[in-house]
């Protein structure tokens, strides 16, 4: 028998409209096995838009174990401080699923208080892309 998936969180990016790149992916869990399965892409305006491919990427079980524990011993503040930007992007990371869940969204650079959340995000999404660069190869 198939062992459920869990969503343990969900990661997705949004850029500035120099660039049409992002990333939306979400950290499941199935048993003792973990993988990133989602979305990535990246193009300019001037090309012809794609339709991104699901990507699946199996990850190290005390790899994200790790970082999970990471998030559910960090101290967030439930208000950030408020910060503009003009060029970058939002980050946003919901932690959990339809039975309880955070929400944390920000702007290029992580409000004070946020940056384990900023460093654990950019973890994941490197974890994701190396995954998906060796899954093209």
């Amino acid at each position: 028998m198939r062992q459920q998936e869990e969503t343990l969180l969900t990661i997705r990016t949004e850029s500035t409209w120099t660039y049409a790149s992002w990333v939306r992916f979400r950290l499941i869990q199935s048993g003792n096995n973990y993988a990133l399965k989602g979305h990535y892409h990246k193009r300019k305006f001037s090309e012809t838009p794609s339709r991104p491919k699901l990507q699946k990427v199996k990850v190290d079980t005390v790899w994200a174990e790790s970082l999970v524990k990471k998030l559910y011993n960090a101290q967030i503040p439930a208000f950030p401080q408020p910060a503009i930007g003009f060029d970058g992007g939002f980050t946003i990371l919901t932690i959990g699923n339809y039975l309880g869940s955070s929400s944390f969204r920000w702007w290029s650079e992580p409000p004070i208080g946020w940056e384990t959340l900023d460093e654990i995000t950019k973890e994941f999404i490197q974890k994701f892309y190396d995954g998906i660069c060796i899954n093209e190869e």
